[in-house]
């Protein structure tokens, strides 16, 4: 295993390289996430082949961006890590944000990807929804990420994990030592994300995974991308929230392996 920076498009991006073989799998993570975010149950992707997670956009450790920026820059980001490590093509992983990260970057450059499993998949954020996300961000700019965290654990998490002490103790440490202007400017550019027009022209094939009790991004947004979609399927994830991720890797890993294999 591999961790390390590379320069990428001028900036820093730290990333973990893990495993051998033709197959290739880029794990991109949720806003205020970092590599950390997938936990060894994902690890099962390296032995498949090579495996990368990246802090994109200034968070986890990479360099962070000293301007504002929007999604189209997360986007050459990811194309930049793909370039530098000589992937021509790979299968992606995302979860919310990072899922946005990874569909704009499909759109933009089809040919490097060819497969794509997204949790909490979106294809925009309402103007509503943007409004609440730029407010927060500009209180986390100014009095840090304490603030927002009792809401995003309540929220994030379905019922079942919302009170494992465990688990919250992890994310709620992770969370905390977010850059918290980082943080604002990622959390900015996600809400201006908005592929709508765009999205119906993934040609790559795409596993749309949302959590059962996401309440930011419900099945229902999914089902409504499903029909755009030209080779897609829907599979819920039960008892899952917006962190299904860190709530049932295992069963979620499982599920991938089964749509890259």
């Amino acid at each position: 295993m591999t961790r390390t920076f590379a320069e990428i498009n001028g900036h820093s991006v730290f990333y973990v390289r893990s495993g051998e073989g033709n197959r290739k799998t880029l794990l991109v993570p949720p806003l205020g996430g970092n590599t950390n975010s997938y936990g060894g149950q994902f690890d099962k992707f390296a032995g498949a082949g090579e495996m990368v997670k990246y802090d994109w956009g200034g968070q986890g450790i990479s360099e962070k961006y000293a301007y504002d920026y929007d999604m189209a820059l997360l986007a050459d980001e990811l194309i930049g890590v793909l370039d530098f490590l000589g992937w021509d093509q790979t299968d992606a992983v995302g979860v919310a944000a990072g899922s946005a990260v990874i569909v704009t970057a499909a759109l933009n450059h089809p040919d490097r990807f060819r497969r794509l499993a997204l949790m909490s998949p979106s294809a925009f954020i309402s103007e509503e929804v943007g409004k609440g996300m730029r407010e927060r961000a500009n209180i986390v700019a100014a009095e840090g990420m304490r603030p927002s965290l009792a809401g995003s654990i309540s929220r994030g998490f379905a019922p079942e994990f919302s009170t494992n002490e465990n688990l919250t103790t992890i994310y709620k440490g992770e969370y905390l030592a977010n850059d918290p202007v980082a943080y604002a400017r990622a959390s900015t550019a996600f809400s201006h994300y908005d592929e709508r027009e765009r999205i119906g022209a993934l040609k790559q094939e795409v596993l749309l995974l949302p959590g059962e009790f996401d309440p930011y991004f419900p099945v229902s947004v999914a089902e409504a991308i499903l029909p755009e979609l030209e080779n897609a399927k829907l599979e819920v994830l039960e008892g899952c929230g917006h962190f299904g991720q860190l709530e049932k890797p295992a069963e979620i890993v499982e599920i991938i392996e089964k749509f890259f294999a």
